[in-house]
């Protein structure tokens, strides 16, 4: 094994002891020195919950725009039949589905993109977006991240997740761990284990699961909350459109635009390739401290 490699394991082996997270001991350091930050500067209710739970569920519905990006997507869903025999399916985000996304995230998205900036002292960023179908199978195996699982990034990492219909059991809604419960189910017994995560009863019932309508909007920390995409039942399925946002400094003289980056990484956002993120949001151990000073 490589030296990298060892101390790379080793760190997230820190982690788990000191911190009860599936997160690097580093990145734990410089997400400890964010949050304190994003705290100081916390304006509402629902980020205050944010910052105690680790998500939050916007207070608006946009079921007009789901329905136009269902338009879009039902094209593809009778021109390729392969879309309900896999078990996972990203859906081709072609022009006029990108024109529709960009409105809605430039503008009814504008007001708790600006808040969620204004939190973190820091522009937002689009580092990725995905449209993603979801289909039943037969199996005990990983498909699509339906284990509990954290993503290992920094704190400056946040999922958007837009529903396309109304949520219920029968399609395997997300569910989110809140970040202080994610804490105690990684106990000593847990945190040691890469997935099948030993839950209580009680617990459970402390989850949010996203049984929200068409248009519903819940904004996450996935790095601080355990969460999975539950599995549909037979012949159920789900449609989701994820956005993944990152809070980074940059000295562009277009840095307030959400879509900077997109000239220079217009495959990565468009075709859920994570570059992008990983550029912003997951340093390796030689960039670490360049991170932990840009958070100050």
């Amino acid at each position: 094994m490589k030296l990298g490699k060892a101390i790379s394991k080793f760190d997230q082996f820190l982690g788990k002891v000191f911190f009860r997270s599936m997160l690097p001991l580093s990145y734990n350091i410089i997400n400890k020195r964010l949050n304190k930050k994003i705290k100081k500067n916390i304006n509402s209710k629902s980020f205050i919950q944010f910052s105690k739970k680790g998500y939050f569920v916007i207070n608006k519905n946009f079921s007009g725009i789901a329905d136009d990006i269902n338009e879009q997507i039902s094209k593809e869903k009778i021109t390729n039949k392969k879309i309900n025999i896999k078990s996972l399916h990203y859906y081709s985000i072609n022009t006029e589905l990108k024109k529709i996304i960009k409105n809605f995230i430039n503008i009814n998205l504008k007001e708790v993109i600006s808040d969620l900036s204004s939190i973190y002292k820091m522009p937002i960023y689009i580092a990725n977006v995905t449209l993603r179908k979801t289909n039943h199978f037969n199996s005990d195996e990983e498909k699509y991240n339906n284990y509990f699982h954290n993503d290992i990034y920094l704190g400056n990492h946040l999922k958007v997740f837009f529903n396309l219909h109304d949520m219920n059991i029968k399609n395997g809604p997300t569910v989110i761990i809140p970040s202080d419960e994610t804490k105690k189910i990684l106990n000593y017994k847990n945190r040691f284990k890469k997935r099948g995560f030993v839950v209580k009863n009680e617990q459970e019932k402390k989850f949010f699961t996203n049984n929200l309508k068409k248009g519903a909007l819940i904004v996450c920390n996935t790095c601080e909350c355990l969460h999975r995409a539950s599995v549909p039942e037979k012949y159920e399925t789900r449609d989701i459109l994820t956005l993944t946002l990152i809070a980074y400094p940059t000295k562009n003289q277009n840095s307030k635009d959400i879509f900077n980056f997109e000239k220079e990484y217009e495959q990565e956002i468009w075709n859920g390739n994570s570059n992008l993120a990983k550029k912003l949001a997951k340093p390796g151990l030689s960039n670490l401290l360049h991170f932990y000073k840009t958070f100050n």
